[in-house]
């Protein structure tokens, strides 16, 4: 026995609705879709998101989810961040913090963050080509970022210079007694083009005046 159009429209109307709850039962899991903040519409040909979160990761997860399970059908994320007005002072120290402590921000490894009306551009060094995704995927975690510009580099070629300075400045511990040099030492030492660039804080104007 054949499918007759009523049939195939209840079928087509019910799997839309199956696929709808699934979304948003995935995205009530992550904690995107509270309070009705997100409407989902699932279509014969794509599925439209629409409604506000509260950052940039958040807009980009549910696009993520909604292509899981469209089945083929188009995404448009018409989602907007919308999160009260940060001071561009603080979206940057909340960035640096999340790369310092929630990413592997190694003593070959030196970022910055630099906001200009919530769009944040990430700038400095990378020893693996991994960390500056991770970078950019926590700056989108925090409130009042609207764009994340990554501009960070790569730099590999003088590694083997990277780690003598590393051997002289740490040394035993004798400089910085209990420093990890793996997550987010005092002192970060990036080779480039045959340079020598030392980013972080020290104790003390003179310790800086030793290290350089």
């Amino acid at each position: 026995v054949g499918w007759t159009a009523p049939a195939l429209a209840r079928s087509s109307y019910q799997s839309q609705g199956t696929l709808k709850l699934k979304l948003e039962h995935r995205l009530a899991k992550d904690k995107i879709l509270t309070n009705n903040n997100v409407n989902v519409e699932f279509g014969n040909t794509s599925v439209v998101l629409s409604g506000t979160v509260r950052t940039l990761f958040q807009l980009k997860t549910a696009g993520k989810l909604a292509r899981e399970l469209a089945n083929g059908r188009a995404v448009v994320n018409e989602i907007a961040v919308s999160a009260p007005d940060v001071p561009d002072s603080a979206i940057e120290a909340n960035v640096m913090r999340r790369i310092s402590t929630q990413a592997p921000y190694t003593v070959f490894d030196w970022a910055e963050a630099r906001s200009n009306k919530g769009v944040v551009t990430l700038v400095g060094w990378v020893n693996n080509q991994l960390h500056a995704g991770e970078y950019e995927r926590q700056a989108e975690r925090v409130a009042g970022v609207k764009k994340v510009v990554n501009n960070l580099k790569y730099v590999f070629r003088y590694r083997h210079l990277a780690w003598k300075a590393v051997r002289l400045i740490y040394g035993f511990g004798q400089l910085f007694p209990g420093s990890s040099l793996r997550f987010n030492p005092p002192v970060h030492v990036i080779a480039t083009r045959g340079m020598l660039i030392l980013e972080g804080k020290v104790g003390s104007p003179g310790l800086g005046s030793l290290l350089a």
